[in-house]
């Protein structure tokens, strides 16, 4: 192999007689290695980018359960519809305040359903008649089996003017339940007795427990 002098070859230029020493062979064997390494890790990354792009995209079985479309995250793909907010429908009052431990106004603690039967759990208390004490609120059970229509189960936990026939809830210790808020704990392996739990707020205090 021969060179000009500056190392560029144009026209006119000299060419030195002298060929260019050759490499070493270790010099040599480094460059082939270092060569080999980068043409294999790029067909493992072509290797791979192909996989990746020839994998099916993972689908959710939902199965018949009700699903919240509040965004996009079960939906793959969109054509020729939209994501629109459900418009409330006026419909008969399904709760009144009507025993005489529930006042005036009834503040929804939580809806769930278990076991084919509805449960709501609601705050009776009197507004604007001052009877707004801890000791004058209290959470009632109503259960449903179509959501519609709601019963006020006897449950038997509280005496109330003089008995127990009313659906006014208790902690374990007989104490009425009164500024608690309720959720149904839907983790698997979790004891029938305690799937639905509570918040109690009571004196500035809070503490959990089963409701």
């Amino acid at each position: 192999m021969l060179l000009s002098p500056n190392g560029l070859v144009k026209p006119g230029d000299e060419i030195c007689s002298q060929p260019i020493p050759p490499m070493p062979s270790v010099l040599i064997a480094a460059i082939h290695d270092r060569v080999r390494r980068l043409t294999a890790g790029c067909l493992l990354g072509v290797a791979a980018l192909s996989v990746a792009s020839a994998a099916p995209v993972e689908t959710k079985s939902i199965g018949s359960a009700l699903q919240l479309l509040a965004d996009r995250s079960l939906v793959a793909e969109q054509k020729g519809t939209a994501f629109r907010l459900g418009t409330p429908v006026e419909r008969d009052v399904v709760l009144r305040a009507e025993r005489p431990w529930e006042g005036n106004a009834l503040l929804i603690s939580s809806i769930y359903e278990l076991g084919g039967t509805h449960y709501l759990l609601y705050r009776a208390q009197d507004g604007g008649r001052g009877r707004e004490k801890a000791s004058e609120i209290f959470l009632c059970l109503a259960t449903s089996k179509d959501g519609v229509t709601w019963d006020k189960p006897e449950l038997g936990l509280v005496a109330y003017g003089g008995t127990k026939a009313n659906n006014i809830t208790a902690l374990e210790d007989g104490t009425p339940m009164t500024y608690v808020y309720t959720f149904l704990d839907p983790r698997p392996g979790t004891p029938e007795a305690e799937r639905v739990k509570a918040i109690d707020m009571r004196e500035g205090d809070r503490r959990a427990g089963g409701a």
